[in-house]
């Protein structure tokens, strides 16, 4: 048995009527909780050949999902979350991908392609004999995979193992959760696909408080995640900069009243936080969180309770336990001072690796074979004060006649002159390629002649974009992060007539 299931039994015991999930008007407590999924875990493993096999969740967001990842793990075998936010086509690609063993879904009764258990129909032996065989987890056992969710070509799955969750956990016990001797409602937002919410759903329970789910209409709308806080009177909840964005565009008539927010996913702007704390809440902390999928969710964290710039990149923070950042050039050699290098991870938050015959493309592997680093693609620089702050994405350098641009260094500066969200992508069309800039439409009236005129103040010709799109608000993909194939869509939509584009000249 692993140190967090062993744990989850132990709060079944001390806190047998405390809930541990709420999820609209649906509740379960942890003493529920451990009887139910050891149910389920006894009924589930009948269907499994062995341990360590692959179970692809495809299931209805809510209580239920929860208890189906409990069950695998305390079958010894790994999990693959995919929400009903996934096409069939694309689920059946991945089991193919994994060789997954089953597929528990409320949403498939069946399948030719795919062996489907569904909890639903699936009758449980009525001789009330739940408890199945404990078996013992061990450290490098993969407890998760998590697919990335490309828009192009096939997803990558990355496993991640008993021991970096084990970490994770350990590190926000540490750092926050040690500061909450009572019971306090945990928020999540992010979709169960997607790694942020592995941070919520374990801590949650491990330190036995209450996850509280949002549902999946929550986070696309900023008045409904801010009524979410509140509703709930929730502590801690996560969001990205997106997110933030879009509570501030979509105000609630009621100040927010969340003492801790949980930032992830997309680089972080001190400009961002400075008006979330004018018009939204002034007393929230701000915990800035930084990590890539290919490690167990976060890897430094940075506590912010007072806002110290108006503008440029919030610093990723302090590591994580047993991790260790370097930031290194093409060279490999280390960067110090003002050199800018790739971000390079180190330690316990490493994960395993991808599934398939090639585990590595990044991964940095001792002669064991076990993952011990991995190359970020970060590009990030040392502060005046030796704090790490991320610049943008290797795959967001791009290069116009020669030249290597980052496209965050001309975000910001239109930022600091029209005060609003934009976003540079980089296009390239069978007559010409070139930079677009999409820009949210706001109140205050600004000239494009005088954005120019800013920009060429800081920023060489050749990295000023030709073009403008105006738009209500940045798209975002499921997991809060902006969606470069909307964007595309739209850039393709106004070169074919089919959107009215509007510059302030």
């Amino acid at each position: 048995m692993s140190n967090f299931l062993r744990k989850l039994r132990i709060n079944a015991e001390q806190y047998s009527d405390r809930e541990a999930i709420v999820f609209g008007t649906q509740r379960i407590t942890y003493k529920e909780l451990e009887e139910e999924t050891d149910k389920l875990a006894a009924v589930l493993s009948k269907r499994l050949s062995g341990k360590q096999v692959p179970v692809i969740i495809y299931h209805t967001r809510g209580i239920e999902f929860i208890k189906m990842i409990l069950a695998v793990i305390k079958c010894d075998c790994f999990y693959i979350p995919l929400e009903e936010i996934y096409p069939v086509d694309r689920v059946r690609t991945i089991y193919r991908d994994i060789n997954a063993e089953v597929v528990i879904s409320d949403l498939l009764d069946s399948d030719p392609d795919m062996k489907i258990f569904n909890p639903k129909t699936d009758s449980i032996d009525e001789d009330g004999n739940w408890k199945k065989e404990e078996t013992e987890r061990k450290d490098q056992d993969i407890i998760y995979v998590m697919y990335t969710s490309g828009t192009t070509g096939m997803p990558k799955g990355i496993a991640i193992k008993d021991e970096n969750v084990d970490n994770l956990i350990n590190t926000f016990g540490s750092v926050l959760y040690s500061r909450f001797e009572e019971n306090i409602n945990v928020g999540l937002i992010a979709p169960f696909s997607f790694d942020t919410s592995v941070k919520q759903i374990y801590c949650a329970l491990y330190y036995a408080k209450t996850l509280v789910i949002a549902d999946n209409t929550v986070r696309n709308f900023g008045r409904k995640i801010h009524d979410f806080h509140n509703k709930h009177a929730l502590t801690i909840c996560d969001a990205t900069p997106s997110h933030l964005k879009l509570m501030l565009i979509q105000k609630s008539k009621h100040p927010s009243k969340l003492p801790y927010l949980f930032i992830g996913g997309e680089n972080l702007q001190w400009s961002i936080l400075k008006e979330y704390k004018e018009h939204i809440n002034r007393d929230c902390t701000f915990v800035n969180l930084y990590g890539p999928t290919e490690c167990c969710v976060d890897v430094s964290y940075n506590i912010i309770e007072d806002i110290t710039h108006d503008h440029g990149s919030v610093p990723i923070g302090k590591e994580f336990d047993n991790t260790t950042l370097v930031i290194k050039d093409e060279n490999g050699q280390a960067v110090t001072n003002d050199g800018i290098g790739e971000l390079i991870v180190y330690g316990k938050q490493v994960g395993y690796g991808y599934v398939g015959n090639n585990r590595s493309d990044g991964y940095i592997f001792n002669d064991d074979g076990i993952a011990i680093g991995y190359r970020t693609g970060d590009l990030a620089m040392y502060d005046d004060d030796h704090n790490i702050v991320i610049l943008s994405r290797k795959d967001r350098q791009v290069k116009i006649n020669g030249y290597r641009i980052e496209l965050g260094e001309i975000e910001s500066r239109i930022k600091e002159y029209c005060r609003t969200q934009c976003h540079v992508s980089f296009f390239k069309t069978e007559k010409k390629s070139g930079l677009v800039a999409f820009v949210v439409s706001g109140s205050d009236e600004w000239n494009k002649n005088e954005l120019s005129d800013h920009l060429i103040k800081y920023l060489m010709p050749y990295m000023i974009p030709k073009e403008y799109i105006f738009l209500d608000s940045i798209p975002l993909n499921i997991n809060g992060k902006v969606d470069e194939k909307k964007l595309r869509d739209f850039y393709d939509a106004e070169k074919n007539g089919s959107v009215s584009v509007a510059v302030n000249a």
